[in-house]
């Protein structure tokens, strides 16, 4: 892994991370609205919408990367991003033999895919990048997600639009939002041992 694997949350530039995000968006937004994929669009767009994320996470990123480590991190973001459709999938079969009616279990499978995605997100970008984010960020960063997530549904299902661009749009901000505390914190607690020592 190099050099990078030495960068922690402090080499990632937010302001950046943030306007390639919202570029990312404007793009899912326009492939949603063309249609490219038809009604087999989901696998695809969770390839796309995964190895999006990893473009605006390693764009954003301060430290010198290689074009092959960037690359080989956002070639598995995409693949953890289907890998967290299949949870969510195969949760919701799980859940087929619980008695709850079909929309509670489609929200607690949204609801558990949220998860599983933060939390795999989170891993690999403490080992490619980030050591410093350690479990217990994750975990936050995962409950942040989680809890995103099921508002969005919730709101989505009261005003009776569904858009998977905008379920990804809410994980992407509770996750980036989720990093950007963790990086304050950290900026001030690797402040105060500088300080100290």
């Amino acid at each position: 892994m190099g050099s990078s694997r030495n960068t922690h949350i402090a080499g990632l530039n937010f302001r950046r991370h943030f306007v390639l995000l919202a570029c990312a968006l404007a793009v899912i937004v326009i492939l949603s609205e063309l249609d490219v994929f038809g009604s087999s669009s989901l696998l695809p767009n969770a390839v796309i919408d995964g190895a999006l994320y990893a473009i605006a996470l390693t764009g954003a990123l301060d430290a010198p990367a290689t074009l092959a480590h960037k690359s080989l991190f956002i070639v598995l973001a995409a693949l953890l991003d289907v890998g967290a459709l299949y949870v969510g999938i195969f949760s919701l079969g799980l859940l087929s033999t619980v008695p709850l009616g079909m929309s509670m279990r489609v929200y607690l499978a949204f609801g558990t895919c949220s998860m599983a995605g933060a939390i795999c997100y989170g891993l690999l970008i403490h080992f490619f990048w980030m050591p410093a984010l350690t479990p217990r960020p994750i975990a936050r960063i995962s409950l942040g997600c989680l809890i995103a997530t099921l508002l969005a549904v919730q709101l989505e299902r009261l005003i009776g639009v569904t858009e998977f661009w905008a379920l990804a749009a809410v994980w992407w901000c509770a996750f980036s939002g989720g990093l950007w505390t963790f990086g304050q914190a950290f900026a001030r607690t690797a402040g105060a041992s500088r300080r100290i020592d």
